[in-house]
């Protein structure tokens, strides 16, 4: 009786220890399993909060495209600055609602609300939230309210639905899931010429024009006629037909191309690179908008602005004219300085009758015209630079220039180059134009873009 009590007491302890070894293993994997999908669910909730803030990144950068100001834009709150280029009042906007941020509150209504800084917003999508904020990059000008490099930064929370936020700069990372830290750049399609002609509608080339160089190519949306001892010595483009009468001659002929894509020309938007604008009133004024007492070369009479002088100012200037469909006076360049380093920008017309030597101030771009351009003058004219215009160009005489024409070859509005010249190289005498590539411009090729300098992970 004993041995058999003594062998059912062993079996007892052995049975217990067993079921504590069999209850510690499902402990133990209950723990494990509990662990995993902690973690599962962190993973899955850390990969939506970080495509949420993807999403904020890429909405923010559609956003900021239209944000940004190529020409000064009042901005009124007070204490604030009188106008802004880039995203000065972005981030005058992000400074002022920094303190009062709620991303959790009622969703701003995209494209409309102008209350808060207009990237700070709330997206509420199954549950996630992401925000978007502004600072300034270190760009040397000392204020972080003034944009003077087109970069700027961008803090990019996101993660699921959490408390109101007041201050972002101290509980950001505790708020959210993820954050981006994301420096980005306005960057605007620049017109970098690949031909040395280009335009907008129909072309002939005459009288002893001669088109030459790497690139001395010519292309033409509509029909091209060279003609007389015309000479294109590369490629002639049209979307339409080439006609090429002997003596003229050309590389090559390439009809029937695909359409060009024209670059608009539209003068006031490069109205912010002047050093000095002349209007209409008769007055020069500096880039502050203060009137200028000097006269720079220019004098003012009957509404037009003429470049008289033989001595180089070298600046940029604009030429406002206040209606150019009434005032039709084009600018004009009847002095003759040497080595005249500037870039013309007019919202009117361009009329060179002088002896100039020019090279571009700004990169690659000698003029830009809202109206229509015409260059005559003798061997001694010499142009460096892209010459584009909006309607129609004429080159009459013996200018020689190096670099690229473009015209846009819009409805004729003005009168400076006859309706029906489209395009002129033949009245008198020989133009010669060498184009070899490599030219960057300030003319703005397409749509506008917002680039991602350099982008980081803070949590």
């Amino acid at each position: 009786m004993n041995t058999k009590q003594s062998e059912s007491g062993s079996i007892l302890i052995v049975t217990i220890f067993i079921m504590m070894i069999l209850i510690g293993f499902g402990v133990g994997y209950l723990a494990m399993t509990s662990a995993q999908f902690k973690q599962t669910e962190s993973s899955i909730t850390y990969q939506t909060s970080l495509e949420s803030a993807w999403a904020g990144l890429e909405m923010a950068k559609v956003t900021m495209v239209n944000g940004h100001d190529t020409t000064i834009q009042p901005w009124t709150p007070t204490g604030s600055v009188a106008g802004a280029l880039g995203w000065d009042d972005e981030l005058q906007a992000s400074n002022t609602n920094e303190s009062t941020l709620d991303l959790t509150a009622t969703p701003i209504n995209i494209g409309t609300d102008t209350s808060q800084f207009r990237l700070v917003r709330l997206i509420n999508y199954h549950g996630t939230s992401f925000g978007v904020w502004m600072t300034d990059n270190n760009d040397g000008d000392g204020n972080l309210l003034n944009d003077s490099d087109d970069l700027v930064i961008l803090d990019i929370p996101a993660g699921l639905m959490q408390p109101v936020i007041t201050d972002p700069t101290v509980d950001i990372q505790h708020k959210f899931h993820s954050l981006f830290e994301a420096i980005v750049q306005y960057k605007p399609p620049l017109y970098e010429p690949h031909n040395a002609v280009v335009t907008g509608g129909s072309l002939q080339i005459s009288g002893n024009a001669n088109i030459n160089g790497q690139n001395g190519n010519v292309y033409v949306n509509g029909n091209l006629t060279v003609t007389n001892n015309a000479i294109v010595e590369d490629t002639a483009y049209a979307t339409g037909t080439v006609t090429v009468n002997s003596p003229a001659t050309v590389g090559s002929r390439q009809p029937n191309s695909p359409t060009f894509d024209v670059p608009p020309i539209t003068p006031s938007d490069y109205a912010s690179f002047a050093d000095y604008t002349l209007k209409s009133d008769g007055k020069i004024y500096d880039q502050f908008g203060v009137e200028y007492a000097g006269a720079l070369g220019w004098a003012f009479s009957n509404g037009q602005w003429d470049y008289n002088s033989n001595d180089a100012y070298n600046y940029t200037f604009y030429i406002q004219v206040d209606d150019p469909m009434a005032n039709k006076a084009a600018t004009a360049i009847s002095g003759s300085p040497n080595n005249w380093q500037v870039t013309l920008i007019s919202n009117g017309s361009i009329k060179v009758t002088g002896t100039p030597t020019m090279t571009p101030k700004q990169p690659g771009t000698l003029m830009i015209a809202g109206g229509d351009i015409s260059i005559k003058g003798g061997v001694s004219n010499t142009f460096n630079g892209v010459i584009a215009t909006h309607e129609q160009i004429e080159l009459l005489g013996t200018p020689n220039i190096t670099g690229s024409i473009l015209a846009e070859d819009a409805v004729d509005t003005h009168d400076v180059v006859s309706t029906g010249s489209t395009f002129d190289l033949s009245l008198s005498g020989t133009t010669n134009i060498t184009f070899n590539g490599a030219v960057t411009t300030i003319l703005d090729a397409g749509d506008p873009y917002i680039k991602i300098m350099g982008i980081k992970k803070i949590k």
